[in-house]
């Protein structure tokens, strides 16, 4: 039906391109008709999104900006089908409900972020602000043969900003509400006819929007910078020579759980203060949170041929995270939880690429990665809180009160050989295999100590592991597609990727040996989809529709000897949907926006689930229950995002753009079943106004978020004190003026 709508139906409107694109571009094509050519690398190389075969969201700095979504954990409100927040220090991103809410560092998502193409390795580093970025790419479904492991669910790939050929410099500062100051600019300088430079940086930072009762301090505060600085060389047309380096830095206790939830927590003894006030909390003490990370990339292309590039990528990545929170979420002084990680990474790719203009274009890769996590330490308390006079410990280990840590060290070793080709069969007609072989070295080393009466830190005996495993897995991609015409693409594909094994850090060796590691997720993807552009490019319409077998699902299990909470493969789940985005440019000053995913997520076997309940006292308890048939964690089964840009120009010249967006989600369980840890479904109304000078050098920028000002809970938790939660901010505002030549 599609294809017999290829003929005008929209009048053509004289002029040029619509005011704001919704999606990214790279050395985008002006078109005077109407929509702008998108360029994304989701095949590792430079391609018109259009022609791709693959399911893929992009977006740009300034539609970023406009939907005022400030970090990657926002950009749900812009890629329907995907769901992210922040624990803690940890991002969690899930794409068509594969992802994993598991948040310490020695367990990698099964959903990979990388930044310019290299895999960040630690969940810390790939929570920072997108001030320095170019565009975001959210790859959808496992990508298993050119990103590799840990691409099961799909890729978010972060692309920052390329020096210019001309002199470039902008920046901008702002005020927003509970107090914000945020800043950030880029500079970009051709130092010679071979050598460009460009440096940027961003700064936020905000006093909090949840109020503390029992100091008055405020909790939720932001603060954050980030600047990176790229040296682009090319001597000649066949060799550049690329350097990359990005720190970042965030004190942001954003993510922790706030509150206890009314009438679901334990009595506390009298005189104890506890909040349960959507934005209120009574922490004994502040919690501390934050986040270091640096990354070098360095990248060497050269052109062995006129159609052959022999292209290496090599990355340094340090990231460091500490955590100190209050456990109970009360003014007594009874537990608290502490975890200090550190990850330390090389990775080296190696490949070479045809030019992708003939009929049959190609890719071979070589991959090595090499990573220590620490915990040092993970540690909690029954009894005392932080900053307690160990003379009041029992002294002995796990006698309460007692206070006990886990130190951990986690290696990784990653090899992989690749190779995927696309044979043009016809001149509409195009195949594409590829296939991966992976091999992961997985290790634990670890041992836990108690605090006795004197303060020294005391080994427990047999309570320790040294053990390792390794991994090899074969995954693969087989696709077809179809050109009906020049603006009309149908594609379908059996794509297979694997998130890859390993341990959990606090498991300790018994009288039957090592622990046993955890085996790793295999997901078998078919997909069929059509991207098209309709009534001379003025209308883009991108389908796709899904259908996932997920097996050896890392989830959380009841043992029922020890009555512990414990990781284990074993679930199967069975996904499908339907992903949807449009753009409209009705003519030079209006540009609509939509896009909404249907999914249908299903646990198919699940027995003896970890699931917590209310027990009598309060308390939020573990109980193993069979939880075949329900619906897969963080996985809504509708999220739809709409939107808008309306240019006007003013006399003499300057302008005024309008932009504004509305979000739906319908909500999802935080564990198997719905429960009292469950999310209801929430919205977002975001607006932004523009005002630029007739020469686009200047900028006033007025914007608002939440503008509906709905409560609603980002994330819960349950443990032995009861339900707790915590909020999203509250209707925020703000302003900010720039400047751009």
């Amino acid at each position: 039906m599609i294809a017999l709508m290829s003929t005008s139906a929209l009048a053509q409107q004289p002029g040029s391109s619509s005011p704001a694109a919704s999606a990214g571009t790279e050395n985008r094509t002006a078109n005077p008709v109407g929509l702008e050519d998108i360029v994304v690398t989701a095949q590792k190389r430079s391609e018109n999104l259009q022609d791709v075969p693959i399911a893929v969201s992009a977006v740009t700095e300034q539609a970023l900006t406009n939907a005022n979504i400030r970090s990657t954990t926002g950009l749900q409100v812009a890629v329907p089908g995907l769901v992210a927040y922040q624990t803690v220090t940890s991002f969690q991103p899930f794409i068509r409900g594969v992802g994993s809410n598991i948040s310490s560092v020695a367990y990698e998502s099964p959903v990979a972020v990388y930044l310019d193409g290299v895999y960040l390795s630690s969940k810390s580093s790939a929570i920072f602000d997108l001030g320095t970025i170019e565009r975001i790419e959210v790859i959808k479904g496992p990508q298993g043969t050119l990103f590799g492991r840990n691409a099961t669910g799909g890729a978010v790939n972060v692309v920052t900003r390329r020096p210019g050929e001309q002199l470039e410099y902008g920046g901008e500062v702002g005020l927003g509400r509970f107090d914000e100051w945020a800043a950030k600019g880029h500079l970009s300088v051709p130092v010679s006819d071979t050598l460009k430079l460009a440096v940027s940086g961003s700064f936020r930072n905000d006093d909090g929007y949840i109020k503390d009762i029992l100091s008055g301090r405020t909790v939720g505060n932001v603060n954050n910078y980030a600047v990176m600085a790229k040296l682009l060389w090319s001597p000649s047309d066949r060799l550049d020579v690329e350097a990359t380096y990005l720190r970042y830095k965030t004190d942001n206790n954003a993510g922790v759980l706030t509150h206890n939830k009314r009438g679901m927590h334990v009595a506390f003894p009298a005189g104890t203060i506890n909040a349960t006030g959507d934005y209120q909390s009574s922490f004994d003490f502040i919690p501390v949170i934050g986040a270091r990370s640096q990354i070098g990339i360095g990248k060497i292309r050269y052109g062995l041929t006129d159609k052959i590039d022999l292209v290496s990528t090599t990355a340094y990545q340090d990231a460091k995270a500490n955590i100190t929170v209050d456990a109970d979420r009360t003014s007594a002084a009874r537990q608290f939880a502490i975890q200090g990680e550190s990850s330390k990474s090389i990775s080296e790719e190696l490949q070479l690429t045809s030019s992708g203009n003939d009929r049959l274009s190609w890719i071979l890769g070589l991959f090595y990665y090499k990573n220590v996590a620490r915990i040092d330490p993970s540690g909690f308390s029954v009894g005392v809180s932080n900053g307690f006079d160990p003379a009041t410990l029992s002294g002995l280990p796990f006698v309460a009160p007692y206070v006990s840590f886990t130190h951990a060290r986690m290696p990784t070793e990653a090899k992989a050989v690749y190779a995927q080709a696309t044979y043009g069969v016809t001149d509409r007609d195009r195949v594409t295999v590829g296939l991966r072989f992976s091999e992961d070295r997985k290790g634990l080393r670890n041992y836990n100590t108690y605090i006795n009466r004197t303060g020294a830190e005391v080994i427990v005996p047999g309570r320790s592991a040294d053990t390792h495993k390794t991994f090899r897995k074969l995954t693969w991609r087989l696709a077809f597609d179809h050109k009906f015409n020049d603006d009309i693409l149908g594609f379908i594909s059996y794509n297979r990727g694997f998130k890859s094994g390993g341990y959990v850090p606090t498991a300790i060796a018994t009288a039957s040996g090592q622990p046993a590691a955890l085996e790793p997720e295999v997901l078998d993807a078919y997909e069929i989809g059509l991207k098209s552009e309709l009534f001379d490019r003025r209308v883009r319409l991108n389908l796709s529709g899904f259908f996932y077998k997920y097996n050896d699902i890392t989830v959380q299990f009841v043992d029922p000897v020890t009555v512990q909470s414990q990781l284990r493969n074993a679930a199967k789940s069975e996904i499908y949907g339907i992903d949807s985005d449009l753009t409209v440019v009705v003519n030079d000053a209006l540009n609509l926006r939509a896009s909404a995913t249907y999914l249908h997520a299903e646990y198919k076997k699940f027995p003896n689930a970890a699931v917590f309940v209310p027990a009598p006292s309060g308390a939020a308890v573990a109980i193993s229950t069979n939880a075949s048939g329900s619906d897969l964690t963080f996985a809504p089964k509708w999220t739809v995002s709409l939107g808008f840009d309306y240019k006007t120009i003013l006399p003499g010249g300057s302008s005024i753009l309008l932009s504004s967006s509305y979000y739906y989600n319908d909500g999802f369980d935080t564990q198997p079943l719905r429960g009292p840890l469950s999310i209801p479904s929430w919205s977002n109304v975001t607006a932004s106004v523009t005002w630029r000078t007739a020469n686009d050098k200047y900028f006033v920028r007025v914007w608002g978020d939440n503008l509906t000002n709905e409560k609603r809970p980002m994330y819960t938790f349950g443990n032995n004190f009861g339900f707790s939660e915590v909020f999203a901010k509250p209707i925020t505002y703000g302003a900010s003026i720039g400047f751009n030549f």
